[in-house]
């Protein structure tokens, strides 16, 4: 900055001061100025103090938790697991018929299950009147027609009660049959299967 101070005598006295260009206070250059000085990239930096620097701003991103959820003990398979079906083939017999029951054993489990079946005919009373028993391995599907061949029975009503024992469990099964005299019981048979 060059500074003329003029005394009275007319007399012109210069004098030159120079400043660093960093002003307190906050000014508006001319547009005109503005366009004559452009600051380079190290003057900008050098004028522009450390803390007036914004530091870069990372932003974590969010990451929304799911929820946690328990999860379920899964169910262990048994060693053993039976479906079992029992059907009585004919249910009114004549004196001179057999008893033939139709089984179905099947193991859904690991390993084979060893298995006994234990038959029992009640009469009208219930009083047993007959008893016997088998015992199987089941693989996978066990099929089982059991004839009851040293079976007599009288004329009457009766009860066919099989009991399958495996893997500590019991499951009883049951149904009634009646035995009826020979002509009786063919014309009745013959009805049953038109209908």
């Amino acid at each position: 900055m060059t500074c003329v101070t003029v005394e009275e005598n007319c007399n012109k006295h210069e004098d030159t001061e120079t400043k660093d260009c960093v002003s307190e206070d906050p000014f508006e250059l001319p547009s005109s100025a503005k366009e004559s000085h452009k600051p380079t990239k190290e003057e900008s930096e050098e004028e522009i103090p450390e803390e007036e620097i914004p530091e870069e701003v990372t932003e974590e991103p969010i990451v929304e938790e799911e929820p946690i959820v328990e999860e379920e003990p899964e169910e262990e398979i048994p060693e053993e697991l039976f479906d079992i079906t029992f059907d009585i083939e004919e249910k009114s017999l004549a004196k001179t018929d057999k008893l033939v029951v139709w089984i179905t054993l099947q193991n859904f489990g690991k390993r084979y299950v060893p298995a006994r079946l234990i038959y029992s005919v009640l009469d009208e009373t219930g009083e047993e009147i007959y008893g016997t028993f088998e015992e199987v391995r089941v693989y996978t599907d066990e099929s089982i027609i059991k004839r009851f061949d040293d079976l007599t029975l009288e004329e009457g009503n009766y009860k066919l009660v099989m009991e399958v024992e495996y893997a500590g469990i019991i499951e009883q099964f049951e149904d009634d049959f009646s035995v009826e005299s020979g002509l009786f019981s063919s014309i009745k048979r013959f009805f049953m299967r038109l209908f």
